[in-house]
């Protein structure tokens, strides 16, 4: 005969105890292993999911920085979405160190189970770029603070991007090279968080340009060497995503859309394009500001910088062409969804912030850059969008964190078990 597993020998040991003494409880500690607390499991289940909140706060402070009608009030709240993003980003942080001192192989064992947890980890330096952006903006440009103050944001505001390009970089190329190693695809369907790394690069490259265009006081020495590599960092992330798009949309087109839980997870499809076309814009505007200044070889002066603006916003009209569609087929998915009332509640649905906000930025550029009144009221519009949608996705989280849905790990620490 077979052995009896571990786990029925158990309950068998706790049944045969319950019917010779029921007067008595078991001793469930001597005969089974301890739970956690919730609190402990919450630590060791951490995902670093959780720093698309901090994704999605940066986002909106920086756009309500460059709203196209100003009204009183509207940098304090903005600043308000920064100091709350880096709250949130040190209390996060602060919960993965201890998970990974308390949890180590628990932890790492997570990050390699599926290429969802993998590629999560590219939110934490998207979340970390959203600071800095919003330090170049916010910080450098407060007069009040005094002349000083401005020069030291800005100076930050660049250290921590070039620190954030390498953590980036880093992310990525391990995310997909582990992706491939590992054969991850191999048996299950891909994620649409398999854009995240992507994703990430040409976000970082964006921020590139809004802190080489917006801080107080840069130099061309300072500027110039992000735009470029900035440039690299949208080559990076768009091509990847150029490459993923096709197998991407081919499992849709012979497996089907993902389950309803997933559902909101499509909008990583509308990341790319749109982060990149916005990206073009900006950055084309930071050569125009710092090349002449530059003034070297054949590429890094005024007239270059004029054609590299004007091909920038052909390639971001494209871009955004790509992005609607995109945007519009998702949108019909969770309608569809959510009329036959499939739609289920959980973090997914904090993805559908940041990857249309990539639109909203692009809206945001093309309404300076064109001196749009049609662009600056589609920012303005899909802005309000995107803010009602963060409150109901905090709304949504203190409730499934309320019900113990989230933060509390014991049930998926017992499947693993």
């Amino acid at each position: 005969m077979a052995p009896r597993s571990e786990t029925s020998s158990k309950a068998e040991d706790i049944e045969r105890f319950s019917k010779e003494n029921p007067q008595d409880e078991p001793d469930i500690e001597s005969i089974s292993t301890p739970q956690p607390s919730r609190l402990s499991s919450a630590i060791q289940t951490f995902s670093p999911n959780w720093y698309a909140i901090c994704m999605n706060t940066g986002l909106l402070g920086t756009l309500l920085h460059q709203f196209p009608y100003k009204f009183h009030g509207s940098d304090t709240i903005s600043t308000c979405f920064w100091v709350l993003n880096i709250a949130l980003f040190i209390l996060f942080t602060t919960i993965q160190i201890i998970r990974h001192i308390l949890f180590p192989k628990a932890a790492l064992r997570q990050t390699l189970a599926t290429m969802d947890e993998l590629c999560f980890w590219g939110c934490v330096p998207i979340a970390l770029v959203t600071i800095i952006a919003q330090t170049a903006l916010n910080g450098s440009n407060t007069s009040s603070w005094g002349e000083k103050a401005q020069h030291n944001f800005t100076v930050l505001a660049f250290v921590l991007w070039w620190i954030d390009v390498a953590i980036m970089l880093v992310v990525a190329w391990v995310a997909y090279y582990l992706i491939a190693k590992r054969r991850m695809a191999a048996d299950i369907p891909i994620p649409s968080f398999i854009f995240l790394p992507a994703v990430g690069t040409t976000t970082v490259g964006l921020v590139g340009g809004i802190i080489a265009n917006y801080s107080y006081g840069a130099s061309a020495r300072l500027a110039v060497p992000v735009v470029l590599v900035s440039y690299l960092l949208e080559g990076f992330g768009w091509w990847l995503a150029i490459l993923i798009y096709p197998v991407f949309l081919g499992e849709l087109w012979s497996k089907g859309l993902p389950i309803p839980f997933r559902m909101p997870t499509l909008m990583m499809l509308v990341g790319p394009a749109g982060q990149t076309a916005a990206a073009l814009n900006v950055l084309s505007s930071a050569a125009i500001k710092h090349f002449g200044n530059y003034d070297k070889g054949t590429f890094l002066t005024v007239e270059s910088a004029k054609t590299l603006q004007g091909g920038s916003m052909g390639l971001a009209l494209l871009f955004l062409g790509f992005d609607i569609f995109w945007a519009i087929f998702v949108i019909v998915a969770l309608a569809e969804a959510g009329w036959k009332k499939q739609l289920k509640l959980g973090m997914p649905w904090w993805s559908t912030i940041f990857p249309i906000g990539t639109m909203n930025t692009t809206f945001l550029v093309m309404g300076q850059e064109l001196d749009s009144p049609t662009f600056r009221v589609l920012a303005t519009g899909l802005y309000l969008i995107l803010l009602i949608d963060y409150l109901c996705c905090w709304v949504m989280t203190g409730y499934l964190v309320y019900k113990g849905q989230l933060l509390d790990g014991r049930q998926q620490l017992r499947k693993k078990d």
